[in-house]
């Protein structure tokens, strides 16, 4: 995805249509950070990464995780693909980039948080062993 729109944009610009160009790019930034998410679990917290350099990780202290669990996403019941509400404002968050496995983990503040890994059962495991 992020390829096909750099390459609209590099044809556009060079055919002279600027906004096409200027959309397609807008588009590479906006969908960079979502190529690669790393999910980690360690002694403090659970932390997602994204790809991008301007997107700041999500973070979850152990201590407010409850009910760990994998889950199979389905997209369009969770509001399509992409970064779905806000832990701060919400309290519900969505990162989805496919459908499939996904980590899910209720928050002590009332939340959630779904997110879409390879492997939840590692992270579900982790989560459950004691700090």
């Amino acid at each position: 995805m992020i390829v096909i729109a750099a390459v609209v944009a590099a044809v556009s610009v060079a055919a002279g249509y600027l906004l096409v160009a200027l959309t397609a790019a807008v588009l590479v930034v906006l969908v960079a950070p979502f190529r690669e998410l790393t999910v980690t679990v360690d002694q403090h917290e659970l932390r997602v990464d994204f790809s991008g350099p301007y997107w700041r990780p999500i973070r979850v202290r152990r201590s407010e995780i409850l009910n760990p669990s994998a889950v199979d996403i389905r997209p369009l019941r969770h509001g399509g693909w992409g970064y779905r509400g806000s832990l701060t404002i919400f309290r519900r968050l969505a990162v989805i980039l496919r459908g499939g496995p996904a980590l899910r983990v209720d928050i002590a503040s009332g939340g959630w948080l779904f997110v879409t890994v390879e492997d939840p059962e590692s992270a579900v495991a982790e989560l459950q062993t004691t700090a």
